[in-house]
């Protein structure tokens, strides 16, 4: 008689649960047929960046480039182009379909109270630890500190375009740790704005690549007492630009 009233509460959660369930099941598929596309495309990355290594390699022993050369590394570039941007989106769907399986796995666990997650509470929990202990305001006063000791920038150095330099580079998404940068690019920083108080810059940069690490160097840029930034150096990973930047 146990027995059976152990299985009749085990049916019960079932048909309670049952859409929840379902949905899990859905994510789980959708998930691991995103994973697949992604192993897919990067092995596909790997054979056309192998491919463009032999070619350049040939036309490098030599030392001029045939039509054909050309035109494959032509081709070469814009499946490369068309996979990075493909495989950026994938990325991006991937991401989203982890967040909903962990949630959908928080549910059927039994870690959803009220609809409040269980991060959610630590997350609460966490800030207010930080209030009490007057954290979050000594922050708040450093802040002020660092940004009056903010020095203007010399405006002629900061709207010069010379005085930057950017690059992008990706990486092969891949099962083994570590990867070599590739499909490096140099895009053109055309026009600078600096603001009036001399402390912030607005870049025009064409030839942005979506997907891509954006590495922007600012090393020309000095204060109007000569000093240098005290970090020249920012990255940027430029996972989608919107129809409407393009």
């Amino acid at each position: 008689m146990a027995e059976q009233t152990k299985i009749e509460g085990v049916y019960e959660i079932k048909i309670v649960q049952g859409p929840t369930l379902r949905a899990f099941e859905d994510i789980k598929k959708r998930l691991d047929d995103t994973k697949g596309a992604i192993r897919d495309m990067n092995k596909a990355t790997r054979e056309l960046v192998a491919e463009e290594q032999a070619i350049n390699k040939a036309i490098a022993q030599t030392g001029q480039a045939t039509a054909e050369q050309t035109a494959a590394l032509a081709r070469n570039k814009a499946q490369r182009d068309g996979l990075n941007k493909t495989l950026s989106e994938a990325v991006l769907t991937e991401r989203a379909l982890s967040a909903q399986y962990r949630e959908l796995s928080n549910n059927l666990s039994g870690l959803t109270e009220h609809g409040l997650r269980f991060r959610d509470k630590m997350a609460d929990a966490t800030t207010v630890a930080l209030q009490q202990s007057g954290i979050i305001s000594e922050l708040g006063k450093r802040h002020e500190q660092l940004s009056g000791a903010m020095e203007k920038v010399d405006a002629a150095m900061a709207a010069d375009p010379k005085s930057y330099k950017m690059s992008t580079y990706t990486y092969i998404y891949q099962a083994a740790y570590g990867s070599p940068e590739v499909d490096q690019t140099t895009p053109e920083i055309t026009k600078v704005e600096v603001s009036a108080d001399g402390l912030k810059a607005k870049l025009f940069v064409s030839g942005l690549q979506e997907g891509h690490v954006h590495e922007l160097q600012s090393a020309g840029v000095k204060s109007a007492a000569g000093q240098p930034l005290l970090h020249n150096m920012a990255y940027y990973t430029l996972n989608y630009i919107p129809e409407a930047g393009k």
